[in-house]
């Protein structure tokens, strides 16, 4: 019996109910998972003893045993039942976000919570990441003390010491907007000091001051700025309102469009139509500055013969945007052969699949549940990658 195979018979637990009625999709992912998991003899369930189950569960599954396309497929049923549980224990609410699905509306400070991270590193064979961890860090600070809690009011705090600003909207929970069109990401730092929550306050402060000063509009001036202009795929529709008169972007095929990001150490700006102006760089020369300086990066292919899938999954925020590279048609042609198609579930992932192989359905399959559920999602949709290196849809796999 395949990990992946979550075709069972329905079970009636309470729990899978009650969520069923307000976020029926990722809620029949999380009990297909946990039915599969109970007939092949695993017992998960809603308590403490069922939550170091599933980190058990997901550590052994995590020992190399999944190619790297199977253990997405499995985080995503894992993180299913893993927000549940959440749910269920902590409070909150399943809400679709950017594309994906997190758990909203946590503690008093509305906190959202992202299921999938925690069992993809599982399943990555991240030792250190431990869900009792992260179940009891939930628990505080849903009642206003903890952990995540300290560490954004200590940042939001310091962060008008130091620039004698207010630190501006918060999104999901690790993000601040700290200039009009500039996000600071806060998750790995905010990871890395769990670690030594002693230093919290001087860890802070020197993120802090180096951030200062960094906004987009000061980067311009420095010499360097072009060689970090990066590429990064969209959906057309799934853009904030607003976006198409600020940003600069080309439209790549029907659904997608190419945007462009000043790749920051910790943070990133989309560059807006007046900032590309005041660099001298219009779209097409923005395209290919960017893409040149994303064929600098190194990257690498997974393949899976077998089912006659490539992919490319570095997790920067321009695997998807990778399809665009001059030679990349060529490369997976000479992997998969002339009939080559192109998925590109979200944009930290690129599928391309041999479409005369007999597991296409089941690739498409994953992608679309992928598509549904994950951050920056792009398109369920199947392309074909033209022998020029652009992409056509194909209404057929």
């Amino acid at each position: 019996m395949s990990v992946l195979d979550f075709q069972r018979e329905r079970t009636t637990t309470p729990v899978f109910e009650r969520l069923m009625l307000e976020s029926p999709a990722v809620v029949s992912e999380a009990r297909s998972f946990f039915e599969h998991f109970r007939d092949a003899g695993v017992r998960l369930s809603f308590t403490d003893a069922g939550l170091e189950r599933l980190d058990e569960l997901l550590r052994s599954l995590g020992q190399g045993k999944m190619t790297p396309h199977e253990a997405e497929r499995l985080s995503l049923a894992a993180g299913s039942f893993l927000g549940c549980l959440v749910i269920e224990r902590v409070g909150g609410a399943w809400r679709a976000e950017e594309g994906g699905w997190v758990v909203a509306g946590i503690g008093p400070r509305n906190y959202t919570f992202d299921p999938f991270e925690p069992t993809h590193l599982l399943l990555a064979g991240r030792g250190e990441v431990s869900l009792a961890a992260e179940l009891h860090s939930l628990r505080e600070d849903a009642r206003g003390y903890g952990p995540r809690t300290r560490f954004e009011t200590l940042f939001e705090d310091t962060f008008r010491r130091v620039t004698g600003r207010e630190p501006g909207e918060r999104s999901r929970g690790f993000s601040y907007r700290v200039g009009p069109d500039e996000w600071v990401f806060l998750h790995n730092i905010y990871r890395r000091a769990l670690g030594e929550p002693g230093d919290w306050p001087a860890e802070i402060e020197n993120f802090v001051r180096k951030l200062e000063g960094a906004s987009l509009e000061k980067e311009a001036l420095e010499r360097d700025v072009e060689s970090r202009i990066l590429p990064t795929l969209r959906n057309r529709d799934r853009k904030a309102a607003g976006d198409a008169s600020r940003y600069v972007e080309l439209a790549i095929v029907d659904d997608l469009v190419l945007a462009f990001a000043l790749d920051h150490l910790r943070s990133m700006a989309f560059l807006t139509e007046a900032q590309a102006a005041r660099l001298g760089l219009d779209a097409t020369s923005l395209r290919r500055t960017s893409l040149a300086n994303l064929g600098a990066r190194n990257f690498g292919f997974q393949v899976d013969a077998a089912r006659g899938v490539v992919t490319v999954q570095e997790n920067d925020g321009y695997d998807a945007a990778r399809v665009l590279l001059p030679g990349f048609a060529a490369a997976v042609a000479e992997i998969l052969g002339p009939e080559v198609h192109i998925a590109l579930p979200h944009r930290d992932l690129l599928v391309a699949y041999d479409r005369r192989s007999p597991h296409v359905a089941s690739v498409l399959a994953e992608v679309t549940a992928l598509c549904r559920s994950k951050p920056y999602a792009l398109s369920p949709r199947p392309y074909r990658l033209l022998a020029s290196g652009e992409l056509a849809y194909t209404g057929a796999a």
